[in-house]
């Protein structure tokens, strides 16, 4: 809650005044000065704590937001883990089928060839 500065420029004036300024240009000062003040605003402690606890609610709301989109992350992160696991034990078995498939294969190869020599 900003409050306007106001100054008791009576006091100011003769406060100028015992200073030796001239009646009438303490009083000309004292009043452009209440005014220049009173349009002015300054900020209370309780502005501040206000602020402190709007930027608090904030970071609040911030790190919940931010916990929502790791968290949606890491799910996205953890399907496409998951398929690609499926997709690296799929070709994992038709390297291993088409391992033996070729074993097979070969030997066979190999007995009609050492076959024919015997």
């Amino acid at each position: 809650m900003t409050m306007p500065i106001y100054i008791n420029t009576l006091e100011h004036a003769k406060k100028l005044a015992a200073a030796g300024v001239p009646q009438q240009q303490a009083e000309a000062h004292a009043l452009v000065l209440g005014d220049t003040l009173s349009q002015s605003m300054i900020v209370v402690p309780d502005d501040l704590t206000m602020l402190r606890t709007d930027i608090l609610a904030r970071i609040d709301v911030l790190k919940v937001e931010l916990n929502a989109r790791i968290d949606a992350v890491e799910q996205s992160l953890s399907a496409r883990l998951d398929v690609l696991e499926r997709k690296l034990k799929t070709l994992s078995w038709i390297v291993m089928v088409s391992t033996t498939i070729n074993i097979a294969i070969n030997t066979v190869v190999l007995v009609k060839l050492f076959s024919l020599h015997i």
